[in-house]
C-alpha cells in the first residue's frame, strides 16, 4: 500500500492541485474524460505530445458543446501516480482557469479524500493496484 498526499490551492474552494511544475488541474468527480486547456505548442514541448486524430471532436461538457482536438501526452504525473499515454481533449475556446480537469474516475481502484480544512488531497494505492495507472476514456 502507498499513501502520499498533494496540497491543494487554498485560495480556491474547488480542489486544485499543482502538477508538473506549476500547472493547475482541477480534480473533478463530475467530470468523464481529462481536459487540457494548454496550447498545441506547449503540449507538444512540455508533455511530447501527439495528434491521437487528425479532425476535431465536440463534447457536451464545461458549459455545453466544446470543439476541439484529442491529444496523447507521453506521460502525466499526479502525485506518485503514473499516466502513460494519457488521452486528453483540447478544446478550441474556453472558459476554464485551470490547465487540465482530471475526472475523479482517473483514481479508480484508489482511495482518495479531499481534506478540504488542511487543504490535502489524500490519495492510498492499495495491494495489487500500482502508481502506473490506465485510462481508456476514448
Amino acid at each position: 500500500m502507498t499513501r502520499f498526499s498533494l496540497e491543494l490551492d487554498e485560495n480556491n474552494t474547488r480542489p486544485i492541485v499543482v502538477v508538473h511544475g506549476g500547472l493547475q488541474a482541477l480534480i473533478d468527480p463530475g467530470a468523464e474524460i481529462p481536459i487540457c486547456t494548454l496550447s498545441e505548442s506547449v503540449i507538444i514541448s512540455r508533455f511530447n505530445a501527439t495528434k491521437a486524430l487528425n479532425e476535431s471532436v465536440e463534447i457536451n461538457g464545461i458549459g455545453g458543446n466544446a470543439e476541439g482536438m484529442i491529444y496523447i501526452l507521453d506521460r502525466f504525473v499526479l502525485g506518485k501516480l503514473v499516466f502513460p499515454e494519457l488521452k486528453v481533449f483540447v478544446p478550441k475556446r474556453h472558459t476554464i482557469s485551470q490547465h487540465f480537469i482530471i475526472p475523479a474516475s482517473m483514481l479508480a481502484g484508489l482511495t482518495y479524500e479531499i481534506d478540504d480544512p488542511n487543504h490535502r488531497l489524500n490519495i492510498t494505492v492499495p495491494e495489487g493496484e500500482t502508481l502506473e495507472r490506465k485510462t481508456s476514456v476514448f
